[in-house]
């Protein structure tokens, strides 16, 4: 099980943060996704107010925990990678979902509530379906 995967950003996120800066301030901020102005057509359909999972990778992280304490705090207990929503995975993708505010140029993307730093590659970008992404009641 040897395979490589190679993914090309489809943009990356503008913003003023390019260092580590807590979850929270990220969420709070507006922010840019910059596409590649040929993927502007995907665009088509996205409007103010929807919301979109934005797929990127941790460009600056360079280590992996397999296992650790969420959010670095040791009264949590200890935890795997995969119970968590780490940075530090063995493929650094990470997943949010983001506030769309307005699309400028089809191709730019104003957003709110992505936890990612300036420079971010984007992998993709996805509507968030609340029927589909969030699991039946039982």
């Amino acid at each position: 099980m040897n395979t490589k995967i190679c993914y090309t950003p489809i943009g990356f996120v503008e913003n003023d943060f390019n260092e580590w800066t807590p979850v929270e301030t990220l969420r709070a901020t507006s922010m840019r996704i910059v596409l590649d102005p040929k993927w502007a057509p995907g665009t088509l359909g996205l409007a103010p107010g929807d919301w979109i999972l934005v797929l990127f990778h941790f460009h600056h992280i360079a280590e992996v925990k397999l296992q650790l304490h969420p959010q670095d705090d040791p009264n949590v207990p200890l935890r795997g990678v995969f119970a968590t929503r780490t940075q530090y995975r063995p493929n650094p993708i990470g997943a949010t979902v983001a506030r769309l505010e307005r699309v400028e140029n089809e191709h730019i993307l104003h957003v709110r509530e992505l936890d990612a730093l300036n420079g971010t590659p984007v992998l993709d970008i996805k509507p968030f379906v609340a029927s589909f992404d969030r699991p039946k009641e039982e």
